[in-house]
């Protein structure tokens, strides 16, 4: 039974249409837009009917029920060891089919992943040296030149790599191109201009630049149902590591238990491959708490907070709302500006999952967003701001499937001298004396899993002059490819039984003493090479001829590779 509306609420909702495009209202005797609104929408429940001659729809189905209660599409494939999660692009008659054999599956559009934006992307002009503070950045901070220097290069590695696309990657310049490249076959591509489109080749050339004898396989992705068919195809091919510098973030807690999580397990349980996953730059996007109405208003209290700030990126206000249960039924959902005034408004349908994307139209970079319900308290909220929450919880923080129970998440770590220096040139960073402490950078996903696992694992270091990007390639993604190349190293020299463990077991602590959320266990060193030969890499290694032009040291003796076991 609900409780009184408010007077409050009272005056708020008789302002307050419920519109269902986007469009002009009346709030308060002024003209505001309406706030666009996209849902995870159950299409069993839902009441318009396709018409015959309207293409094939990519769906995801979740069925609840056993998998051979009824007849499936033969276009839809299995897409989860227990075959209740099945992908595909049906055609209204097979949906019609579909939801009459399995009335209650969820079926559903596929989750879009996260556009990769690092950070910061600093224009470096064409052709140009890279920044001093970036020459040999990776090579000195986790080992890697004694490495180079006593020819380890990765050579018979082979890394799958994911991502968003992989324009630029033939302009590739020999010295940032591994041994061999080749795309996963059997890919649907993602469509043209999508935004990303060179990250992927950025990704690539860190391990070409690093470790430069290995074999890449490229999979192109653009959603959830891409991301869960890439993962079947690569387990075939049986890699050794896998770099996904990509995610989601807030669509699933971040606990291992999302249906992307659970296939990377499966997948590493099944090649033994060391998956590498990008934490995320997600620091300070966070909010969570109890939703409450202790004063009986109407406006809800999210951790005791009436409204949440929200602050634009790259020109756009959005947020995402995630609800551990159903919404309120009659939730209402409201921006304001920095004068108080009511700029965006709309209703959340009854009829849509308890995860909706909210994107507003409201001008400045920075608004108010505001919850409405008579049904008041109940459940706990989870809200994601890309462009950054005022007071955000710097926990749980991770982009999906950083998650993972066997995946090794990675953070960016960076000198206290360069935090300190923030604004600062490159070349002043540079000229500071060696760092004598290492921290977790702002911007870097801090942990832990949403069950209480540690998270990141280890910490990398980012901030490469990048030929695919014109700039300087941030965040962690670009850490994450840092960290599977000085696992390659290790695999080249057969030390098989757990690289990611060795690694770990070395690193050096960063940020508060031990192991932490930000860092993990710190900033991964390789330590000596096993041949004992020491030495180091050329001077400018990195911003001259790349790590490619490391000659191999003839007569190396090699030890035989240890069976492959799979990495936690």
């Amino acid at each position: 039974m609900s409780r009184p509306r408010s007077r409050r609420f009272a005056a708020h909702q008789e302002r307050l249409t419920a519109p269902t495009e986007t469009s002009d209202l009346v709030l308060a005797g002024q003209s505001v837009k309406t706030i666009s609104l996209v849902f995870a929408i159950n299409i069993v429940g839902a009441s318009a009917e396709a018409s015959p001659a309207s293409p094939p729809q990519r769906l995801i189905v979740e069925l609840e029920d056993a998998p051979v209660a009824g007849p499936l599409p033969t276009r839809l494939r299995p897409l989860s060891r227990d075959r209740r999660l099945w992908g595909g692009a049906l055609s209204p008659s097979e949906l019609a089919g579909l939801r009459a054999a399995h009335p209650g599956a969820v079926i559903r559009p596929p989750w879009p992943l996260s556009s990769p934006r690092p950070p910061s992307l600093a224009a470096i002009a064409s052709g140009a040296p890279p920044p001093p503070a970036l020459v040999g950045r990776a090579a000195e901070a986790h080992g890697h030149a004694a490495w180079a220097a006593a020819g380890f290069d990765g050579r018979g590695v082979t890394i799958a790599v994911i991502d968003v696309g992989f324009d630029g990657l033939d302009a590739l310049p020999a010295g940032a191109r591994p041994r061999a490249v080749r795309p996963v076959a059997g890919l649907r591509l993602p469509a043209e201009g999508a935004p990303g489109q060179a990250h992927g080749a950025a990704v690539v050339e860190v391990l070409g630049r690093l470790s430069p004898g290995v074999e890449v396989w490229t999979a192109p992705v653009a959603d959830e149902l891409d991301l869960l068919e890439a993962l079947a195809a690569i387990t075939a091919l049986q890699p050794d590591l896998v770099v996904a510098s990509l995610g989601f973030d807030n669509i699933w807690a971040a606990d291992g238990t999302s249906p992307v999580a659970r296939a990377v397990d499966a997948l590493v349980h099944e090649t033994g491959a060391v998956w590498v996953a990008a934490a995320g730059n997600e620091g300070g996007r966070y909010r969570r708490g109890l939703v409450t109405d202790h004063d009986h208003d109407g406006l809800l209290e999210i951790d005791g907070e009436e409204g949440l700030s929200l602050r634009a990126r790259e020109g756009e206000l959005a947020a995402r709302l995630r609800w551990g249960g159903p919404p309120p039924a009659d939730l209402r959902i409201e921006l304001r500006d920095l004068w108080g005034g009511a700029c965006a408004a709309a209703v959340q349908p009854a009829h849509t999952a308890a995860v909706v994307d909210v994107i507003s139209g409201c001008e400045g970079d920075q608004v108010r967003l505001e919850l409405w319900s008579t049904l008041g308290a109940g459940g706990r909220l989870v809200v994601y701001g890309p462009g950054g929450l005022a007071a955000a919880d710097p926990s749980h923080e991770l982009t999906v499937p950083a998650d993972a129970s066997r995946a090794l998440a990675v953070g960016v770590c960076t000198p206290q001298d360069a935090q300190d220096a923030q604004g600062a040139p490159d070349e002043e960073v540079a000229a500071a004396a060696a760092p004598s402490r290492w921290v977790a950078a702002p911007y870097s996903s801090r942990g832990p899993t949403e069950d209480g696992r540690l998270r990141p694992q280890l910490c990398g270091v980012d901030g490469f002059a990048s030929t695919s990007l014109g700039g300087v390639f941030r965040g962690t993604s670009a850490a994450a490819p840092v960290i599977a190349s000085l696992l390659a190293l290790q695999l080249d020299a057969r030390r098989r039984a757990d690289a990611a463990a060795a690694l770990r077991g070395a690193a050096v602590d960063a940020g508060p003493p031990g192991a932490d959320t930000g860092s993990g266990a710190g900033r991964a060193q390789l330590g000596a090479p096993p041949c004992g030969c020491g030495g180091g890499a050329p001077a400018g290694l990195w911003g001259l001829a790349g790590l490619g032009a490391v000659v191999r040291r003839s007569g190396r003796q090699r030890s035989p590779a240890a069976p492959r076991q799979a990495h936690s």
